[in-house]
């Protein structure tokens, strides 16, 4: 996620170009394949791959979403907006906004996000962004070493960054700008 501030509003945001693009290439190999005859001569074997190939490439192109998230002083809300790359509104491809009082928020936190941590042990791990309005259970404090088991609802913790794949240090630098632009200091340590 990238990071943008002035006084009164700052924004994060999580352009998907990179999915979309590798999600559309790999869909055009396929119809290639397809079409060039190279992997079968049997016409139905073909002709799955083909469909295959238009249904990844319909993907890449209209399932991928860009994040912004905005947070304004001004108006005193967070707003949390998904868009899709190519700006058709149909189906589930349609901007959602979603706002929230900026007040009730107290500070942004990291997490663990809920897949990463029943991958393997050597594998890369991915956090979530989080802002939390209250005194958080100790359970969420920790959540940077195991994934957050606790049942919350967004008047506890909103995680503001389930589109983007953040690694500790990139959350954690996000966090800390967040709550240094908010003028608060960050959450509690557990233990200390």
């Amino acid at each position: 996620m990238k990071i943008r501030h002035n006084a009164d509003t700052l924004v994060l945001f999580e352009p998907s170009w990179v999915s979309a693009a590798l999600m559309s290439l790999a869909g055009i190999g396929l119809i290639a394949l397809a079409v060039l005859n190279i992997t079968s001569d049997v016409e139905h074997a073909r002709t799955l791959l083909f469909v295959l190939g238009i249904g990844i490439l319909l993907v890449g192109l209209f399932g991928s979403q860009h994040l912004r998230v905005v947070f304004d002083r001004i108006v005193g809300t967070v707003t949390l907006t998904t868009y899709p790359v190519i700006p058709i509104e149909w189906g589930f491809m349609r901007t959602r906004n979603l706002i929230r009082d900026l007040d009730k928020f107290r500070y942004a936190y990291v997490e663990l996000a809920p897949k990463s941590g029943t991958a393997e042990m050597n594998s890369k791990k991915h956090y979530n962004l989080a802002l939390a309005s209250g005194a958080l259970p100790e359970e969420m404090l920790i959540a940077k070493r195991v994934p957050l088991l606790v049942a919350t609802d967004e008047s506890v913790r909103w995680v503001i960054s389930t589109h983007a794949k953040l690694s500790l240090r990139h959350a954690q630098m996000l966090a800390s700008e967040i709550n240094a632009w908010m003028g608060v200091a960050a959450p509690p340590r557990p233990g200390g």
